[in-house]
């Protein structure tokens, strides 16, 4: 009973970091979108990364208070694995565009 619950918190643990990983890359992606047409830029970039950083620190600390390091691990994983996902997901759009411009010149 108790591995099957450990099993548990560490698979919980992988979701929530991936979870935390797409909210706080996906805001970083959408901050650079919106940079050129902010009328302060440097307001946005810092209040979006202390927001983003803020979020992710809170969540990891909830999810660790336990005091058990695999579950810091698996959330750090998590939040690795979600940044390769999104470059990957980002990277693909930005080749999609840019084979459609080519064809459009």
């Amino acid at each position: 009973m108790n591995d099957s619950r450990f099993l548990i918190m560490l698979f919980i643990s992988l979701a929530v970091g991936s979870a935390a990983g797409f909210l706080y890359f996906q805001g970083l992606w959408e901050t650079i979108k919106r940079l050129p047409a902010s009328k302060h830029p440097a307001m946005l970039a810092l209040g979006s990364f202390f927001g983003r950083t803020a979020f992710t620190v809170a969540v990891m600390i909830l999810l660790v208070r336990g005091g058990r390091w695999q579950n810091a691990l698996l959330f750090l994983a998590g939040f690795i694995i979600a940044r390769l996902i999104l470059v990957k997901r980002h990277s693909l759009t930005q080749e999609n565009r840019q084979g459609t411009e080519e064809k459009d010149a």
